[in-house]
């Protein structure tokens, strides 16, 4: 879940939340990251490193993924099977 934070709050509200989610749940299988705006390249780096049984991500409306992690999401999650990444806003030549 999100829930509305300040802008001050906004940052530490992130990374607590990745990193508790990556280290917590290795074997998680599915990440709906739908329309989360602060989503970015960052936080898919985080949890491919660490979420190896990833099967499916949704990064769709995630404005500030670019794809300069996506090789490397690919490369780590060999058993992804669906990546819905609808209204990203651009992806970055890597």
């Amino acid at each position: 879940t999100y829930e509305k934070v300040t802008e001050e709050e906004e940052e530490i509200y992130e990374v607590i939340n990745i990193h508790k989610l990556k280290s917590a749940v290795p074997n998680l299988r599915v990440v709906n990251l739908f329309g989360i705006i602060f989503v970015d390249d960052s936080h898919v780096e985080a949890l491919s490193s660490n979420c190896i049984q990833l099967e499916c991500l949704a990064i769709n409306f995630c404005n500030k993924f670019t794809g300069s992690t996506l090789k490397l999401l690919l490369q780590r999650c060999k058993k992804l099977k669906s990546l819905l990444m609808q209204q990203t806003c651009k992806f970055q030549n890597t």
